[in-house]
């Protein structure tokens, strides 16, 4: 699932990405499979999905933060910083 990737922090001040999708084709089934598999998922090397919320067409996932940027950033060196925080409550 595409989606714009922020950079959160929650009121306990743990800073967290928060992966915002929009639902245009309504398939909120695929996205519903997708946080069920993701939930499963541990491991030392992959982050975790701490939570989600849907409302609406507007679903967002809540993980940890690599707070050394992606893997695909160290790779390909596609690095580029953002300015973009947003405040939430869990």
């Amino acid at each position: 699932m595409l989606g714009k990737v922020y950079k959160g922090t929650m009121k306990n001040n743990q800073q967290v990405a928060v992966k915002h999708i929009i639902n245009d084709d309504g398939n909120i089934e695929s996205f519903v499979r997708e946080v069920t598999s993701l939930s499963h998922v541990k491991h030392p090397n992959l982050v975790s999905l701490l939570g989600c919320c849907v409302d609406g067409d507007e679903c967002l996932l809540i993980y940890e933060l690599c707070p050394n940027g992606s893997l695909s950033e160290w790779l390909f060196g596609n690095k580029k910083k953002s300015s973009t925080y947003c405040d939430m409550e869990v």
